[in-house]
């Protein structure tokens, strides 16, 4: 009896591994059967979007192509071969900047990723390097653009920057930088001039002072100051010396102004250009003094304004000391020292 009741459980237990198994199997081939179907689904559709690409590229119509095969790769991305054959594809066509970013999206996508690289630094060889050029003066502060505007199949892009180094300004000379732009490849180089410091001095009627864009400039009727025996040279030169009674040849006030500019010299002011007036600018009974006085910006523009305004009051006479062309200091001249 306990025998029979062993055998008939270890028939039933045998049936129930059997039947288990055979569900296994069925089961294994549905999913097989469904991972084929989805698999042959993805290439039918990466297939379409490659054909509708091609038909694209026949065309001239290389935006939408990009569209198709961006599609096709959103399918299966991590298939290698599809990027090596849409990239050796823009190749042949000498689509460069195509084929870079169909390599770039396979980096993105983590797939082959230092072979990947290889192949981008290869591709970016071939585009044209970035020709910039620059002079400023030495000891100036210059940083390098960050980005430029550059055109890339038609269209303009605003492609940013990495430098290889900073820019020292303090030692005279050519010097190339050379930078990189990762997201379109591009190398750019910037040849840069540091020229030496440039210091002039001249002596005018000042006109006008304003700003303009954020900038101040002075318009200057320029002159041409002689003291001392110079003055007396360039006045008889111009048949203008005055005659003593000894029959020597002098000028009055011991200076002698020619004014034979027809224009009026306009410069730029720097933001830390220094202003100096004299006491009598503003206290006139003291017209005997030659005492100067340190203005700011705005008391030297109201000064000009009031001039302007009356017809009567003589232009104020100053140096323009200037720094590779911008004027770095503005002062009086007293003709009272040459009596």
């Amino acid at each position: 009896m306990k025998k029979s009741f062993k055998k008939i459980a270890f028939i039933i237990f045998s049936m129930l591994i059997t039947l288990s198994l055979q569900a296994c199997n069925r089961s294994t081939k549905v999913n097989s059967n469904l991972n084929t179907s989805k698999i042959q689904s993805e290439n039918k559709e990466i297939n379409k979007f490659i054909n509708e690409g091609d038909s694209f590229i026949s065309s001239g119509d290389y935006k939408n192509a990009m569209k198709s095969y961006m599609n096709a790769i959103s399918i299966d991305k991590t298939n290698k071969d599809l990027y090596i054959m849409l990239k050796d594809m823009y190749i042949d066509l000498y689509r460069f900047d195509d084929a870079f970013l169909i390599v770039k999206t396979a980096i993105n996508n983590d797939v082959d990723v230092e072979n990947m690289k290889s192949i981008l630094s290869d591709i970016s060889s071939k585009f044209d390097i970035i020709n910039l050029s620059n002079s400023i003066y030495q000891d100036e502060e210059y940083s390098l653009p960050t980005n430029i505007d550059y055109t890339i199949d038609n269209n303009i892009c605003t492609l940013l920057i990495k430098w290889n180094i900073a820019v020292d300004t303090s030692v005279l000379g050519e010097y190339v930088y050379e930078g990189y732009n990762e997201d379109f490849g591009r190398t750019i180089k910037m040849t840069l001039s540091i020229l030496p410091n440039s210091f002039d001095k001249q002596i005018g009627y000042i006109t006008d002072i304003y700003k303009e864009n954020g900038n101040i400039y002075v318009a200057v009727d320029l002159i041409e100051f002689y003291t001392g025996d110079e003055a007396v040279n360039q006045a008889i030169k111009d048949n203008k010396a005055n005659i003593d009674k000894y029959g020597d040849p002098f000028v009055y006030e011991g200076y002698y102004i020619r004014n034979k500019y027809d224009t009026i010299t306009t410069y730029q002011v720097s933001d830390n250009c220094s202003f100096e007036l004299l006491e009598y600018d503003f206290t006139p009974y003291l017209y005997t003094s030659s005492e100067k006085k340190n203005v700011d910006y705005e008391t030297f523009y109201k000064k000009i304004e009031e001039i302007k305004r009356n017809d009567s009051l003589p232009l104020l006479l100053c140096w323009i000391e200037t720094k590779n062309g911008v004027s770095s200091s503005i002062y009086r001249e007293s003709l009272l020292n040459y009596n």
